[in-house]
């Protein structure tokens, strides 16, 4: 038997979502966390730090894509190349946003300081509602 062919059976490869067994989810889920493991660290250290609604978006949808593969309704390693492709394109972002102000104002926005000295700034607070 071929390592492909182990690796189809223990991944459940090809299998319907409701056909696969808890051992086959289980391990797709060890890959997964493994994948995503090396994903992450292939991003931006501010995406598990300072987030923006850029570095939310990108979690969220990272963690759909990637628990579509751990269930089966979604191709396994196509999904995990998916997640990787996400991850690289919010680093090229990331980096072009660092280059250009202005385009990094269109993908991150801006921040602004609702408490100053400790007295509320109404100004600001009414913009951010």
């Amino acid at each position: 038997m071929s390592m492909a062919a182990h690796l189809d059976a223990l991944l459940g490869l090809g299998r319907e979502a409701g056909a696969l067994t808890f051992l086959q989810i289980s391990l797709r889920g060890v890959v997964v966390f493994v994948a995503a493991l090396v994903i992450v660290r292939c991003g931006d250290r501010r995406f598990l730090s300072q987030k923006t609604a850029f570095d939310a978006v990108l979690g969220f949808i990272l963690a759909s894509m990637l628990a579509r593969a751990v269930n089966g309704t979604a191709a396994f390693f196509p999904t995990l190349g998916g997640g990787l492709v996400l991850v690289v394109l919010h680093r090229v972002l990331a980096y072009w946003s660092r280059r250009s102000h202005a385009f990094g104002l269109l993908i991150k926005g801006r921040s602004d300081i609702i408490v100053r000295d400790g007295a509320l700034d109404e100004a600001a607070a009414g913009r951010n509602r």
